[in-house]
């Protein structure tokens, strides 16, 4: 994402996808700024009467949940890549990787301050610089090593992801199974949260009934067993209490003021910053790093596919990675062939989804440049691309400031959040174009480069040749 190459020939698939995807990040991150995390998942039990909330989560879930990241985890693999092999190709090498790797350090440093300062835990920019500093000695390895070490590490992801969400999946399908459709409904029907937690316990109590703290007391207290109905275990009673105290205590966390919500975010900074970087961020971010490289050696980001090529991999990704998304995501009734199927394939399908659909998005973009179709569009991503660390942090500052400043955290639907997010986007990308009008780069970006330094007779060895 950050480590556009700076030069005077750009590759235009590479900004217009950068742009697409700072952008389309957004439409996940907003909802996590928005809501508790597990009434995020978990959209038909956040007190929604209606369905638009739980098709806002599938699509985004589908299309964008894990998708974007792995795009702009490519295009850094890529963009890395072009670095690299201009500090080779320069007489000063030495010096031009020197400038490499300060920017991955710096891009650290920035991090470290969009995470703990301005209150975003799960910052890319910080994962990215680490283990971007170990790209350098895949440089020269051949598309089929490349290959299979990707396919390795996303096997590996594949495994590990499903098991982080088993805890999650069993917890909704143990709510929706011990619950009848009445009274979901009759939860749904009432406020998304309740007003005032400083006044009653985080652990469910008698009065919370309308939230989704309510619904869990309910589903572990109240309601008796049938046979159709079987009693919850002790262990997962125990598990919904826990999750509903996570609820409650970020509720009344990030409901405070600056200091109370660095004080509960600074501890999940600290964890996505060391024990998450190594069981999780180290195969998922490295793993699309690697295909990156990968699709730059091969040509793709520079266009140099055929069309038909393009085509294949936009209709196939877009249906095989949309029918993998929507099996595992819709709801299906009690009885129905496609629940076991759906059960059985949801933790395995994540990563090779967001592949697919990755891909699709890199080709319809690749196709649009080609045709010359939708130039406003490609255009004002393009702007979007070129400033795109710019973008990433004001995303933060925005989001902060609306559910933050203004007290809404944990007070809106998902419909509303998706009506957030779009008009955030489209004020984004009205203010990229505008921006480019009279400078070259974004804000931050400048500042990094600045902090870089510039390059000093930077000479490459074809030129010497000449």
């Amino acid at each position: 994402m950050i480590l556009a190459p700076q030069q005077t020939s750009r590759h235009a698939l590479m900004d217009v996808s950068r742009g697409f995807g700072i952008l389309g990040i957004l439409w996940l991150n907003i909802f996590i700024f928005a809501m508790p995390f597990e009434a995020m998942v978990i959209p038909g039990v956040w007190g929604e009467h209606t369905t638009s909330n739980v098709a806002t989560w599938n699509f985004v879930s589908v299309f964008v949940s894990g998708v974007m990241r792995g795009m702009i985890s490519m295009l850094f693999g890529a963009a890395a890549l072009i670095m690299i092999q201009k500090c080779e190709t320069a007489v000063n090498g030495f010096s031009e990787l020197d400038r490499y790797f300060r920017r991955l350090l710096l891009l650290i440093l920035f991090g470290v301050i969009h995470s703990y300062v301005l209150l975003w835990p799960h910052d890319i920019l910080y994962v990215y610089g680490v283990i971007g500093l170990f790209i350098f000695p895949f440089r020269n390895l051949s598309v089929k090593h490349l290959s299979i070490i990707g396919v390795v590490m996303l096997v590996a992801s594949i495994f590990l992801t499903a098991h982080n969400s088993s805890e999650i999946q069993a917890a909704q399908t143990a709510i929706e199974e011990n619950l009848t459709e009445d009274e979901l409904n009759k939860l749904r029907e009432q406020d998304p949260m309740v007003d005032d937690f400083e006044e009653q316990s985080a652990v469910p109590q008698n009065g919370l009934e309308g939230s989704w703290l309510g619904m869990v007391h309910l589903a572990t207290n109240v309601i008796p067993p049938t046979d159709d109905k079987p009693d919850i275990s002790a262990d997962l009673q125990k598990q919904f209490e826990d999750m509903a105290e996570r609820i409650g205590n970020e509720i009344l966390a990030r409901q405070g003021g600056y200091v109370e919500n660095f004080l509960y975010l600074a501890p999940l900074t600290f964890a996505e910053q060391t024990e998450e970087m190594l069981t999780n961020h180290l195969l998922d971010i490295a793993t699309f790093f690697i295909f990156g490289i990968i699709l730059f050696k091969l040509g793709f980001f520079t266009l140099g596919l055929e069309t038909k090529t393009y085509l294949n991999i936009a209709i196939g990704g877009y249906v095989i990675g949309g029918a993998l998304g929507l099996i595992t995501s819709l709801n299906f009734e009690d009885g129905e062939l496609l629940e076991p199927l759906s059960s059985a394939i949801s933790d395995y399908t994540y990563d090779i989804r967001r592949c697919l659909l990755a891909a699709a998005n890199f080709a319809t973009i690749a196709l649009a440049l080609r045709f010359g179709v939708l130039k406003f569009l490609t255009r004002s991503l393009e702007k979007c691309g070129r400033m795109a660390l710019s973008l990433y942090v004001s995303q933060t500052i925005i989001c902060n400031s609306i559910f933050l400043g203004l007290g809404l955290f944990g007070q809106l639907e998902h419909t509303e959040i998706a009506i957030i997010a779009l008009i955030v986007t489209i004020a984004q990308m009205l203010i990229a174009q505008t921006y480019f009008k009279r400078y070259n780069q974004g804000p931050l970006e400048n500042l990094l480069r600045k902090l870089i330094g510039n390059p000093q007779n930077v000479i490459h060895s074809d030129q010497t040749a000449k």
